[in-house]
């Protein structure tokens, strides 16, 4: 049996302005078909650092992945700093820009946690808060027969699980069965 080897590309090429998202590809195909090389993926174009949408606007930037996992982490100074090093940008540019996304992505999901948290009020649901996992606020409902927690991430992510009561309720008997079989 013959193994096949690939290469994953991870990069960027840098082209003359004036190339067009379809020359490039068209080129960068027919170089792999002259090789007989076979290339699956696609290619995104990328401008002054920010990707480009399907209608010509400006998308994320680049770094902004490295610059949200700094933010999560409260480290605005060195998502600052890495912007500035990598873009070429002065300090306020990149504060500007760094204060702005850190806007977005916590904005975005302190809305989402709020509006949930006013809906349950207003319909008088009980609820509580809490946090499980790093980075996301549980919310924890209980309604009659069934338990539902709510996680809420700073990329604005829901994530919900419900669970459901399948047997009849028992008396203090029941509590027996929880230590014997949920301890260490």
């Amino acid at each position: 049996m013959k193994r096949e080897k690939e290469f994953e590309i991870n990069g960027c090429v840098s082209v003359p302005e004036d190339l067009s998202y379809d020359e490039f590809w068209d080129k960068f195909i027919a170089f792999m078909e002259e090789n007989n090389w076979y290339f699956g993926g696609g290619i995104n174009e990328i401008i002054d650092g920010f990707y480009i949408n399907e209608d010509g606007s400006n998308g994320n930037h680049v770094l902004d992945q490295d610059l949200k996992e700094l933010i999560y982490q409260g480290n605005n100074k060195r998502a600052v700093e890495l912007y500035m090093d990598l873009t070429g940008a002065n300090k306020k540019e990149a504060q500007v820009y760094v204060t702005d996304l850190s806007k977005r992505l916590w904005g975005n999901s302190f809305r989402k946690l709020t509006r949930f948290l006013k809906r349950l009020e207003d319909k008088k649901i009980f609820y509580k808060l809490d946090r499980v996992r790093n980075d996301y606020i549980m919310v924890e409902v209980a309604v009659p027969g069934q338990r539902w927690e709510v996680e809420f991430s700073p990329d604005g992510d829901v994530v919900v699980e419900r669970f459901k009561s399948f047997e009849d309720v028992g008396d203090e008997i029941l509590l027996n069965y929880l230590f014997e079989n949920f301890s260490d």
